[in-house]
């Protein structure tokens, strides 16, 4: 097959099966035994997982910023972005949230379909719009910075150099309490 033709199939597995939510193209542009990252997925794997992603983001949307070939790859660049009014989605509740995913895939076929995906989607961002991290870098620093601190409380461990002034326990030596000490 040519890259052209290969092409052609990442476009209809992401137009008729991402976006328009039909089962039947999987049946098509997939291996039975297809993997994803590594796991071996099959198929039907691969279904109820993009069913979990559109059951999540009923409005899910996804844009290809590049579609490269070459030999049996195809690498896909894309943007996808959803309203979180769905079911639960990395184990969160509907946040009402647009999420935004960005990421790269590349997709390996093998005489027509689809045999492997290696998909690397950024999820730091998808778990900052979710409020499961915090952001960094300079806007949450200016954040942090304008929240009040509390100071840690003072430890109550005695400090070195009153530990210094003490005789060692079981030497025998104590000092009474009016200050007087035996000289020899």
């Amino acid at each position: 097959m040519s890259a052209e033709e290969h092409k052609a199939i990442v476009r209809r597995f992401r137009d008729e099966r991402w976006l328009a939510g039909r089962l039947e193209v999987a049946d098509e542009v997939l291996a039975e035994a297809v993997t994803r990252n590594g796991e071996a997925l099959g198929r039907e794997g691969m279904k109820r997982f993009i069913a979990t992603v559109r059951a999540a983001l009923p409005d899910y949307r996804s844009e290809t910023e590049a579609l490269l070939a070459e030999g049996d790859q195809v690498a896909w660049q894309y943007t996808s972005r959803g309203t979180h009014t769905g079911a639960p989605f990395l184990g969160v509740a509907p946040t009402g949230q647009v999420l935004t995913i960005a990421g790269t895939a590349i997709l390996r076929l093998a005489g027509g379909p689809i045999v492997d995906i290696q998909d690397r989607a950024d999820l730091l961002p998808v778990y900052q719009q979710l409020g499961l991290v915090t952001p960094s870098g300079p806007v949450a620093r200016q954040t942090r910075a304008a929240t009040p601190r509390r100071r840690a409380p003072t430890p109550t461990r005695p400090s070195r150099s009153s530990r210094a002034a003490r005789p060692p326990a079981g030497s025998g030596s104590s000092r009474s309490g009016s200050g007087a000490r035996s000289r020899g």
